[in-house]
C-alpha cells in the first residue's frame, strides 16, 4: 500500500490541495473528516481485485495541532476491502449483529479445533440463515473462503478477539440476594474468563459474610473497591427501586457495561453499555404461543 502525507495547516488547504488532484485521480472523493473509498475494476485485472484511492484526517498530537492528509492508494484483493472500509468509517457494526457474535462463538467451542464449518451447517445449528451469518461476518474481513467454508479454530480465536474475551475480566456484583448468591457462585462466568472480584450490599446483616468465596462489603465502599481494582464490569441484582441508583454509583466508580437482573430500564452515558437479563420478559413473550393448548 502507497502512502503518502502531507503536512498541511488546515483541512480546507489540503482540501483545495486535493481539488486540483483529484482531476488526475478518477472516480475518488476527499472529505476533511474521514475517507470515502469508491471501488473500481482495474483493466486488465481480475475481478477479485480494485482500486481503492481515498484520503483520511486526522488530528496530530503535536502542540501545533496541525492536520495531516493521507492518502491510501493501490491494488487490493477483494478480502481486504472490509478492512480498508472500516479505516474509512463506512461500516459500523450494528448492534444486533455484535450480540449474534457470541451465539456463534459457543456453537464453534463445541466442534474439534482442526475441522472446517460452513456457514449452511452453522447456521442450522443455530437456526440463522446461512446469508445472515456471512453477512454478520463481513463486517470483520469474513474469515471464510468461498467453497471451502471457516477453519473452526481460527474464527473462534478471531471472534474472542472482536469480543475481547480473549483475556479475564473481573467484575463486581451489587445485590447478594437470593439471586446474587446463585451469581456469586456461578462457575460459568470463570469458565469464559469472567470473575465476581468483589460483591457489595446494603443489608447491615449480610456486609462481612461471605458468598463464592468473597467477603460482602458495604456498597458505599463501591466507588474507592472499582478504582483500586480498576474494574469495568458490573452485575446488578437488587430490587427495582434501587437499581438506577445503583447504576448511577456504578458509572461514576469507572464502570462501563453492565449485565442488569433489576427488572427496570436504567439511565446511563452512551458510551455505557448495558444488558438486561430478565428471565421475565422470555416467560411472558413464550406464554403467548400458548393459548389454547
Amino acid at each position: 500500500m502507497k502512502l503518502e502525507r502531507y503536512k498541511v495547516h488546515s483541512a480546507s488547504t489540503r482540501l483545495r490541495q486535493l481539488g486540483r488532484e483529484k482531476r488526475r485521480r478518477r472516480g475518488v472523493t476527499f472529505t476533511p473528516r474521514a475517507m470515502r473509498i469508491r471501488c473500481q475494476t482495474r483493466k486488465g485485472a481480475s475481478r477479485s481485485c480494485f482500486t481503492y484511492i481515498g484520503c483520511i484526517f486526522c488530528q496530530s498530537p503535536l502542540p501545533e495541532r496541525q492536520k495531516y492528509g493521507i492518502i491510501v492508494s493501490g491494488i487490493f484483493h477483494k478480502r481486504d476491502r472490509f478492512r480498508l472500509r472500516r479505516m474509512a468509517g463506512r461500516k459500523k457494526v450494528p448492534r444486533i449483529v455484535v450480540q449474534r457474535l457470541p451465539l456463534y462463538l459457543r456453537a464453534l467451542s463445541t466442534l474439534e479445533e482442526g475441522s472446517l464449518i460452513t456457514s449452511q451447517e452453522l447456521g442450522e445449528m443455530l437456526g440463522i440463515s446461512s446469508a445472515q451469518i456471512r453477512k454478520d461476518l463481513s463486517y470483520f474481513d469474513g474469515f471464510g473462503k468461498q467453497g471451502t467454508g471457516y477453519q473452526v479454530g481460527f474464527l473462534r480465536q478471531k471472534l474472542r478477539e472482536i469480543l475481547n474475551v480473549d483475556r479475564e475480566w473481573g467484575m463486581v456484583l451489587v445485590g447478594v440476594g437470593d439471586l446474587g448468591h446463585a451469581i456469586a457462585r456461578y462457575g460459568g462466568f470463570k469458565r469464559a474468563g469472567f470473575h465476581v472480584v468483589a460483591a457489595f450490599d446494603d443489608d447491615p446483616t449480610k456486609i462481612g459474610k461471605r458468598v463464592g468465596g468473597l467477603e460482602i462489603m458495604d456498597v458505599a465502599l463501591l466507588p474507592e473497591v472499582v478504582t483500586r481494582m480498576g474494574l469495568r464490569v458490573g452485575i446488578i441484582a437488587v430490587p427495582a427501586s434501587n437499581a438506577q441508583e445503583v447504576a448511577t454509583a456504578m458509572v461514576t466508580s469507572g464502570i462501563k457495561a453492565i449485565l442488569n437482573y433489576a427488572p427496570v430500564a436504567l439511565n446511563v452515558p452512551e458510551e455505557v453499555q448495558v444488558y438486561q437479563a430478565d428471565p421475565l420478559v422470555g416467560l411472558r413473550s413464550m406464554t403467548h404461543y400458548l393459548e389454547g393448548s
